[in-house]
């Protein structure tokens, strides 16, 4: 179950691209269909962690101040697994 705790304008605004990037992303791609493949009756709740993930991604290239490269982003999701 999906909790309704923290900004609901962030989780709103973070839907569409993570549906985006769990189609089109090659890592995020990964990483959804790797939470699908455990658990196939809560892709709502996979489709969230993707949303959180690509918040993380966001802040964190924020921060320091880098460009976005998929390569990297790749190699760590995939070594993770």
């Amino acid at each position: 179950k999906i909790s309704k705790q923290g900004n609901a304008h962030i989780r709103r605004a973070l839907y569409m691209p993570a549906v985006s990037a769990s189609q089109h992303n090659r890592a995020l791609r990964v990483f959804y269909q790797r939470l699908v493949a455990k658990h196939p009756d809560h892709k709502k709740i996979a489709l969230t962690a993707v949303m959180r993930k690509l918040l993380l991604l966001i802040y964190s290239l924020w921060k320091s101040g880098e460009r976005y490269d998929e390569e990297f982003h790749y190699q760590q999701i995939t070594k993770a697994a």
